[in-house]
């Protein structure tokens, strides 16, 4: 099929279905669905992802699996940073690991979802639904559970993360930027202090959980 093109929508429902349509189109998920943009309130059918690079994006695999990534994220954090504790230094379990891991995770994707709301609503005058921004934060963290089980490894370490912190940015990027492109003065603000806080992001996960392995 042809390949989807985002474009600077007209109205707040066009800049919801821009998000939308580059976060997913999974068919069970009432918020991934695309919305009308002023056509009598009807809701457009979800339609696959399509193009050359289409397979590399969380959009083509969503009709296929819906699970919660921060969760799953959570999970293989608190697993895969303990077992590179051991595989260093022997056993030594760390359940305080775990509950900073959960509290750092989620609280991470609400406060930049909720940063990203107020800098599109209030700064850069683009309104657009929070659970929108929510479910992109939630879905650019997908890169790092394949790269924190490769983390493990101390030789991968760095890589990995590094890895995963380039690629949850970019998707994000990929997602706001043809949105916001029209604002180009305050768009250079915004996009420079989300990649500072993925740079931030990036380096905790490093360095809280995987720098024993170093």
């Amino acid at each position: 099929g042809t390949p989807r093109r985002a474009m600077l929508p007209a109205n707040d429902e066009g800049l919801d279905a821009t998000l939308d349509g580059v976060i997913g189109d999974g068919e069970n998920d009432g918020l991934m669905e695309l919305e009308s943009a002023g056509v009598g309130g009807e809701e457009s059918k979800p339609v696959a992802a399509g193009g050359l690079c289409s397979c590399l994006t969380v959009g083509y695999y969503q009709p296929y699996f819906d699970i919660d990534t921060a969760t799953t994220l959570i999970f293989i954090i608190s697993a895969t940073s303990n077992i590179s504790r051991y595989l260093a230094k022997g056993y030594n379990y760390d359940f305080e690991l775990v509950s900073f891991c959960m509290s750092f995770i989620y609280g991470y994707l609400v406060v930049l979802a909720t940063a990203l709301w107020a800098a599109f609503t209030y700064f850069v005058k683009l309104p657009v639904r929070y659970m929108s921004l929510m479910c992109l934060v939630g879905y650019s963290f997908a890169l790092y559970i394949p790269c924190t089980i490769l983390a493990t490894f101390s030789v991968l370490s760095w890589p990995s993360i590094v890895l995963a912190g380039v690629g949850s940015t970019l998707f994000v990027l990929k997602s706001i930027v043809p949105v916001i492109s029209a604002r180009k003065e305050k768009a250079v603000t915004v996009l420079s202090l989300l990649v500072a806080a993925q740079a931030v992001f990036m380096l905790i996960i490093k360095f809280k959980f995987y720098s024993h392995s170093s």
